[in-house]
């Protein structure tokens, strides 16, 4: 059996504005998907490739 959680959070009426047009425009349902997608799918590749950019830095500057 899944067992679900609420949580709560604070935001402005523009915020949540903001929140819902998002939501909206990214053809969710809810407003809880979209925040679960945002939160828990969250895309590291970015941060993968500045790490992989600055080993190879590093590797260069040792091999000098």
């Amino acid at each position: 059996m899944v067992c679900t959680r609420d949580i709560r959070i604070k935001v402005t009426e523009l915020q949540y504005k903001i929140i819902k047009g998002k939501a909206e425009l990214g053809g969710y349902k809810t407003i809880s998907a979209f925040i679960r997608d945002c939160v828990l799918n969250v895309d590291f590749s970015m941060e993968k490739l500045i790490k992989q950019i600055h080993e190879l830095v590093v590797e260069k500057k040792n091999l000098k």
